[in-house]
């Protein structure tokens, strides 16, 4: 399983098509990312998306609060900082039906 990063979600998916996909059915982002409500006849509008595939290394090594920094979930329920988990650790606790998913939102 692969890790990208689209704006600011890292997205876990096989491709970087389906991590596409499951950006724009997740992201607000893409609501606000095209107005061409003012675009003038005769115009054109370019539009920049980038994917970055995470290496193997980062997927093992980066963290990210397990319930997003709510402190609302079983691990971190009771404790006075959240329990961080690897996207490793995040994506072998899912099922091979939940991909492609969002395992993290940047701040």
């Amino acid at each position: 399983m692969n890790v990208f990063k689209i704006g600011r979600y890292w997205i876990a998916a096989n491709k970087p098509e389906q991590a596409y996909y499951e950006w724009l059915d997740y992201s607000s982002d893409f609501e606000n990312l095209f107005d061409l409500s003012e675009i003038k006849e005769g115009e054109e509008w370019t539009e920049e998306i980038t994917i970055k595939r995470l290496t193997s290394k980062q997927i093992d090594n980066e963290t990210v609060p397990c319930c997003n920094g709510e402190n609302d979930c079983d691990k971190c329920d009771g404790l006075n900082d959240n329990v961080y988990s690897t996207f490793r650790e995040i994506i072998e606790s899912k099922s091979e039906e939940e991909f492609p998913c969002v395992i993290a939102i940047e701040e």
